[in-house]
Formats: structure tokens, C-alpha cells, sequence
């Protein structure tokens, strides 16, 4: 099984140097694609990029939060099928995983149910799918019906959408077209309802609690931040993990 992560990007060059020093440490084999949304800081990102020897993607123009992350999407699909990858791994710019435990929790709950993408949810935001973290299956999400509709939403809104309810939505169209039996069968006997992926186990239900296994802004700290960076030799300083100089929320 290959395995690659997605990045999206907005300048946040601390955060993402955090997560390709961990990626480097504790999951050296999954390939990196850096995706951006022509932020100012490219050029260091780029550097980045080729210091961890990962893919750099911009986008040519700025496109702001909501269709930028819809584009980080999309070129990560696009990346993953160019490099013959069986799934990707989309994260957010201040996601950063601290081990490597979601390789294995997300490989045995493949083995017991096949399923193609995998999240979670926040009760906090009573959000029903979260987009800072998706695991999808390359073959079945370059279906043309998930280019067609992302096509469409930047032809008819520019791309400004609630992005986690529309990647959601696309999850419940490639379910009721490629689920088959062990995926049904699978959530049959766990008594779970066919909502279109399964949730990660190593990943809490709420964005505002922090979490042993990762770091996210919204339950961490700068200090947080900074804390990991300095034990893995990287010479940040807590305000360079406070702003991330952008013109949008995060």
C-alpha cells in the first residue's frame, strides 16, 4: 500500500517545517506533496521542499481560504494518481501529526472494511465530516464526478463554499457508487451509520481539545508549537508559531 500526505499551504512556513521534520522522524516512506495557494513566503517553502526532498505545487493565482482549500484538494488528487499512490493523507497547515500511529490505525481499519475515505467530526462545531484531516483512496476519488463538481462550484461560486460539507457530500456519492459488501457489512456489525467514511480513531471529536497525537490550532497553543519544534532542533520562536501572516482566517 503507497501512502502520501497532502499539505495545504498558506505561508505557515514553522508549522510545515514542523511537519516534515515528523514526517521525516517517524513516516520517512510516505511521499509529501506541498500544496499552495501562491502565498508570499513560496520561495521558503520551496526551500523546504527541497531540503525534505518532497513536491512543491502552487497554484498561479491567490485564491483565498475556502477555494484555496478546495484547490489543495484537488492537486492532491491529481499528485497522488500521477505518482501511483493508492491514498492520500490531506492536511491542514497547523495539523501536524506527532507520530506515526495514524499509518497504522488507518491500515487496519482499510484491512476490516475497505472503506475509501476516512475523517472525523467536532462536536464542538457540530461539523459532520472534518476537511484538517482526510484520508482518501486515490483510484476512487479521480472518479471525473468529483473533478466535474469542483469544476462547477468555481464556475458558479468561485469556489466559496463550506468546504467540509462539499467534500462530505462528495464522500456519500463515492460511497453509494464504490462501497461494496465488507465496507456494509463492516458497519452493519459495528452499528454504525452509512455516513460515507469512518472515523479515525487517533483523532478526537472535538477541534478545541487538544490531543496527544497532533497538534491543531484551534486546541493548541504557539507554545505548544514551538515546545515540539525545539525538541526536534528547530530554531523557531514562539511568536513565529503565533501569526501566520494571511489575509484569512485558518
Amino acid at each position: 500500500m503507497k501512502i502520501g500526505m497532502v499539505i495545504g499551504s498558506y505561508n505557515a512556513v514553522p508549522h510545515i517545517n514542523l511537519s516534515l521534520e515528523l514526517a521525516k522522524r517517524y513516516y520517512p516512506k510516505v511521499k509529501i506533496l506541498i500544496s499552495d495557494d501562491n502565498s508570499p513566503k513560496k520561495e521558503e517553502l520551496i526551500s523546504l521542499s527541497k531540503k525534505y526532498n518532497c513536491d512543491y505545487r502552487s497554484n498561479k493565482t491567490q485564491l483565498g481560504h475556502h477555494p484555496g482549500d478546495l484547490s489543495h484538494f484537488k492537486k492532491g488528487l491529481k499528485w497522488a494518481k500521477e505518482n501511483k499512490l493508492d491514498f492520500i493523507f490531506k492536511l491542514s497547515r497547523t495539523f501536524v501529526p506527532l507520530n506515526g500511529i495514524w499509518i497504522s490505525d488507518f491500515k487496519k481499519l482499510y484491512n476490516e472494511s475497505e472503506c475509501i475515505t476516512y475523517s472525523s467530526v467536532c462536536d464542538h462545531y457540530k461539523f459532520g465530516f472534518r476537511t484538517e484531516c482526510v484520508i482518501m483512496k486515490v483510484k476512487e476519488w479521480n472518479d471525473p464526478v468529483v473533478f466535474n463538481k469542483i469544476k462547477t462550484c468555481f464556475k458558479e461560486s468561485g469556489g466559496h463554499v463550506f468546504v467540509e460539507s462539499f467534500i462530505h457530500q462528495l464522500s456519500q456519492d463515492l460511497s453509494r457508487k464504490y462501497h461494496g459488501k465488507k465496507y456494509l457489512n463492516y458497519i452493519n456489525e459495528n452499528g454504525i451509520r452509512d455516513v460515507g467514511f469512518l472515523r479515525l480513531n487517533w483523532i478526537n471529536n472535538n477541534r478545541h481539545k487538544a490531543c496527544n497525537n497532533y497538534l491543531w490550532h484551534n486546541g493548541n497553543s504557539p507554545m505548544d508549537y514551538y515546545l515540539v519544534a525545539k525538541k526536534f532542533g528547530l530554531n523557531y520562536s514562539i511568536d513565529d508559531f503565533s501569526g501566520l501572516n494571511s489575509h484569512r482566517n485558518i
